[in-house]
């Protein structure tokens, strides 16, 4: 009788066992869509040396998603790209007067006015890359970092965005990534080089 119920006992151990991986065997995979934002910044010294590397990854920021469906239901037109690099967690301003650096593209509607208008934009494969560069102004460090797109009003082709009398047309910056980062410490004079890299996957 012993022998009996120790049989049993264990047969049954063994279907739940074969159950609990039919369950997982059959369960539908996740399913969503996630979207990476990759930096590298590296300060480079007056004379062209490399002073630091430093990498990290962002994440979409809260008005991310709606920028995202606006663009793609055409309810907004594609606009210009702005890295946005800030010094909030030091008494010194990176760029000073002001605690954060743009870096825009060259046909920027206000790129006159921007810290730097190098921002280039490319693609590597299925990687959206945005590379830029701007002259630290103050001894300072980068705690904050952000890209932004303006976009339009969807009568506005993308190639018209950037003009500055868009008027109603137009619309305010958008942020699509960001984050807060350990201090990256830069000295007044260095060269800020900036790299990043946007990806979709899904899983």
């Amino acid at each position: 009788m012993k022998l009996k119920t120790i049989i049993a006992m264990c047969a049954l151990a063994l279907l739940a066992t074969a159950c609990a991986g039919a369950t997982e065997a059959g369960a539908p995979p996740s399913e969503g869509i996630a979207v990476h934002g990759d930096w590298i910044i590296e300060t480079f010294n007056p004379d062209g040396s490399l002073d630091q590397r430093v990498e990290f990854s962002n994440d979409l920021s809260p008005a991310g998603p709606d920028l995202l469906a606006s663009l793609l239901s055409r309810q907004l037109s594609m606009g210009t790209w702005t890295v946005l690099v800030s010094s909030f967690a030091h008494p010194e301003n990176l760029c000073e007067p002001l605690q954060t650096c743009r870096i825009v593209e060259a046909d920027d509607w206000d790129a006159d006015n921007a810290h730097s208008a190098d921002l280039e934009l490319s693609r590597d494969g299925d990687v959206l890359v945005l590379e830029g560069s701007f002259e630290a102004i103050e001894t300072s460090s980068i705690s904050n970092v952000a890209t932004r797109v303006r976009p339009c009003q969807p009568a506005v082709a993308p190639g018209d965005c950037n003009e500055p009398s868009l008027g109603p047309n137009g619309t305010s910056s958008k942020v699509l990534t960001g984050t807060t980062i350990t201090p990256v410490d830069v000295t007044a004079g260095q060269t800020v080089a900036v790299r990043v890299e946007i990806s979709f996957t899904s899983g």
